[in-house]
This record gives C-alpha cells, structure tokens and sequence, in this order.
C-alpha cells in the first residue's frame, strides 16, 4: 500500500490548560496519495486520540496525489473533527495540489501562506517571442 499516513508526534505539544480543558496538538505525516484508503487510516487514528488533544495537524508535505474521493472524505472528517470540538488542519500542501483545491470547501482547513511578492508568472514558461 502506497498510501500511509503515520503518527508523528509534535516535538513541542501544547500542555493543557490550567482549567483541565486539553490543548495538546498532535501532528499527523500524510505520505503518499490522499484516497480513502489513507483517509480511512487518518480516520482510525483520529478516533483513538488521546484525551489532551485538542488541535490535529496534518502535515501534507509527502502527499503525491489526490483523489477526489479522498478529499472528499478528508474534507468531512475535518468537519467531523471540528463538530466534535478538535482544531483541524492540513499543512504543508504541495502548491501544485492546492491549486486543484481552490475551490473546493476543505479549502478552509489548508493553511496557505501567500507570498505577497511572489511572481504570479514564475512558473510558465519563457515566452518563444
């Protein structure tokens, strides 16, 4: 199976609050293609959670591929999270896989940090002329 997604542990969690409310981040490595078999594999470890998580942070960096159905099924398990009081999102996405997202609504849990001085032209090709 290509597509694992692991438990990589936050080198600095976040202790829990005073009020005994939990506030721990837990970070997820995505790798591989996002389908519903990795889906299903972040869903799993998501519901076994330990009871100082609060936030879930999934690092996309080794994320290949996207299939629809499986951003379709991340998508509701964000939502999921989110109803159930957990702070999701997905970080570190491959700028040529966030751009399939743009309009898609699991855009509101990927963390994109535009460039202001980016050149919005740097990646086409020099012009023939």
């Amino acid at each position: 199976m290509n597509s694992s997604a692991g438990f990589d542990p936050d080198p600095h969690p976040v202790p829990d609050s005073p009020s005994g409310m939990p506030t721990g981040l837990l970070t997820l490595v995505v790798r591989g293609p996002l389908d519903p078999t990795a889906v299903e594999h972040i869903r799993r470890q998501v519901a076994r959670l330990p009871e100082n998580i609060a936030r879930i942070r999934l690092d996309c960096s080794g994320l290949s591929t996207l299939d629809p159905v499986g951003v379709a099924a991340i998508w509701q398990l964000c939502e999921e999270s989110r109803q159930r009081g957990f702070g999701f999102r997905m970080d570190d996405v491959p700028t040529h896989l966030v751009r399939r997202l743009r309009s898609h609504p699991v855009m509101a849990f990927i963390s994109v940090d535009p460039d202001p001085f980016q050149d919005p032209f740097a990646s086409l090709a020099p012009s023939l002329r």
